[in-house]
């Protein structure tokens, strides 16, 4: 998985790298907030793990701007920090965290958050994918080969899904084509010069 760390600190910065990239991590590396949110914009980045207290842009505030961007993959989001000053867990989830731990940290619990990460980030996309369309005349349903087969009424218990309409093919030439022709017919015939009687 793709990570992006944020860390200031050069000697906590190359830990963190190793550690990640031990662990089978592709890891990229900014060494402030600003960099860091540089880098975000280029690139998809499924994972961030960004210091709090830096100059400059600090993890929440980078947290916030990734956050604010709003794009189709989800980026999960790990706060850590030298200190855990009182106010610093909430502080991080209000500004849109996922996760804070405090440093050092233990590389079998930076594992274990990472995994979690890989869950939330799968599920993320598999709920942002959960769309059906159904036909809006007869109900069918366009399954994952692009079939479309008789609706499954068992779908309304889900309420995360998202339908959408189409007109399947037989509907198209059986209701739609026939009166769409009959509208042209009808706009030429409008459009046609009248004959003096």
């Amino acid at each position: 998985m793709r990570i992006l760390i944020a860390e200031d600190d050069t000697m906590s910065r190359m830990i963190l790298k190793r550690t990640l990239e031990k662990l089978g991590h592709e890891v990229i590396v900014a060494q402030d907030g600003q960099e860091a949110w540089t880098l975000f914009q280029r690139q998809e980045v499924p994972v961030l793990i960004s210091d709090r207290n830096m100059p400059g842009m600090d993890g929440l505030e980078l947290c916030r701007h990734i956050r604010r961007e709003n794009r189709k993959r989800y980026t999960y989001i790990i706060i850590i920090t030298g200190s855990d000053a009182g106010g610093g867990f909430l502080a991080a989830m209000d500004a849109g965290a996922d996760d804070y731990t405090t440093k050092p940290f233990i590389e079998e619990q930076l594992a274990a958050r990472l995994r979690v990460a890989e869950r939330i980030i799968r599920l993320q996309q598999e709920v942002k994918e959960l769309r059906i369309r159904t036909c809006c005349y007869c109900g069918n349903m366009l399954d994952e080969n692009g079939q479309w087969a008789p609706g499954d009424p068992s779908v309304e218990k889900f309420r995360n899904v998202a339908l959408s309409h189409g007109i399947c093919p037989p509907c198209w030439e059986s209701r739609v084509k026939p009166q769409l022709d009959a509208f042209k017919k009808q706009r030429q015939a409008e459009n046609e010069p009248k004959r003096p009687a």
